[in-house]
C-alpha cells in the first residue's frame, strides 16, 4: 500500500543520521503533517523522546507548530 512505501522512503531518508533532532527535521521536511507518534515509530524511540527533541528544537527557534490536531510543522530557517 501507499503507507508502506511512504514509511520505507522516510526510513531511507533518515538512515545513517545519528542525532534524533536531525532525523525529526528530515521527517518534517518530507511531511509537515507527520505526527509525533509516526516519528517515534520511524525513529524507533518513544513519543516522549520525540517530544523532548521537539521542545529543544522549538526553544532553539528552529521549529514551530501551526494548529493542534491536523496542524502542520514549520521549520524556521
Amino acid at each position: 500500500t501507499n503507507s508502506i512505501s511512504r514509511k520505507r522512503e522516510l526510513k531511507r531518508l533518515i538512515k545513517g543520521k545519528e542525532i534524533n533532532s536531525e532525523k525529526i527535521l528530515i521527517l518534517i521536511e518530507t511531511d509537515e503533517e507527520i505526527t509525533t507518534e509516526e516519528m517515534a515509530e520511524l525513529l524507533n524511540v518513544s513519543v516522549s523522546t520525540v517530544n523532548r527533541e521537539i521542545r529543544e528544537l522549538k526553544a532553539d527557534g528552529i521549529l514551530d507548530r501551526e494548529g493542534y490536531r491536523g496542524g502542520r510543522w514549520i521549520i524556521k530557517h
